[in-house]
């Protein structure tokens, strides 16, 4: 975490994964970016939310003292808007599981429908 929030990670396309796409909103439209492409589009200040918002997930705790409320706004912005990208990635990945599950239900070639195996 700490190179993320430095900016500088050295994460490289591990070639068994290969250069995959990723689903990525830019300005409210939908973008697919290659994982090689991400360190070009992410900056200092994507490495700086991120750093913020994984540390208050983590820990819960905010950077100054006090409650939500007497952080500074666009701390507060940051939070929240990485928050909300979390929480829609994991409602994806939630309709997919869905989705692969019920196409794996159907049933096996062999299989009855209760998965067990016909004689």
């Amino acid at each position: 975490m700490q190179l993320w929030g430095q900016g500088k990670h050295n994460e490289t396309v591990r070639k068994e994964i290969g250069d995959g796409r990723l689903h990525v909103e830019d300005g409210g439209k939908l973008v697919t970016l290659w994982r090689s492409q991400i360190q070009d589009v992410c900056d200092e200040a994507f490495y700086s939310v991120l750093d913020l918002w994984w540390r208050w997930r983590t820990f819960g705790g905010l950077p100054f003292a006090g409650g939500w409320a007497e952080q500074p706004a666009h701390i507060m912005y940051a939070i929240e808007a990485a928050e909300n990208g979390w929480k829609t990635e994991e409602a994806r990945q939630a309709k997919q599981a869905e989705r692969r599950n019920r196409r794996g239900s159907r049933g096996a070639k062999g299989q009855g429908k209760r998965g067990h195996k016909r004689r």
